[in-house]
Parts: C-alpha cells; sequence; structure tokens
C-alpha cells in the first residue's frame, strides 16, 4: 500500500485514481480541463462565459461545435453528467507531492 501511496503522491492524484475507473475518469477530465485553460484565449472565453443564461451558453456552445466542424477538429463530445455528483470530495481531491524527505500526513 506505500508503494501505491507514494505513486498516488508523485501523481498528484488519490490512490483510488488506480483501482475506481470513474474517480480515474473524473481526474482525467479535470487534468483535461486545466491544460485546456492554459491557453489563454480558451481561459479568456470561459471567464467572459461565466453568468451567462444556461440558452446562450447552449448557443455558445453550439457555434463553438460548428466552429470546430468547419475547421476539421475532433468532433469529442462534451461530458453530459459531472462524475464528481456520484463521489465524495476527499475521494476526489489529489494529494499533494510531498516534498523529499517529508513525511506523509495521516488522514
Amino acid at each position: 500500500m506505500k508503494h501505491l501511496e507514494g505513486l498516488a503522491a508523485f501523481f498528484g492524484v488519490p490512490v483510488g485514481y488506480f483501482f475506481r475507473e470513474e474517480l480515474a475518469a473524473l481526474v482525467d477530465a479535470q487534468l483535461e480541463l486545466a491544460t485546456a485553460l492554459r491557453d489563454v484565449p480558451v481561459r479568456h472565453i470561459a471567464l467572459r462565459a461565466a453568468g451567462l443564461s444556461d440558452e446562450a451558453l447552449s448557443n455558445i456552445a453550439q457555434i463553438i461545435e460548428h466552429v470546430r466542424h468547419i475547421e476539421g477538429l475532433d468532433d469529442t463530445p462534451h461530458r453530459q453528467a459531472d462524475p464528481a455528483s456520484r463521489l465524495h470530495l476527499n475521494e476526489v481531491t489529489p494529494t499533494r507531492r510531498r516534498r523529499p524527505g517529508e513525511q506523509p500526513v495521516e488522514q
């Protein structure tokens, strides 16, 4: 178990990432989002969309899908349901990477 805890700490994921598909999918989705938000124009669009009505967000999503199609980009479906709604927060919070020599904190 110590080896798994070490791997989880190193990669900044909960131990359950290695055993539970829904948890792995949630962590992967969070990493995908974090990667996308590194792109400044993408982050700007996301921040400007905050507070818009559901109808406006739906319209914007349709426009984005149309432009992606025009530009020949993949047709990756967006996630319909939030997997986090089925998990407890303490199960999905990634562990902080420990510094060399630092002892693990008991939870």
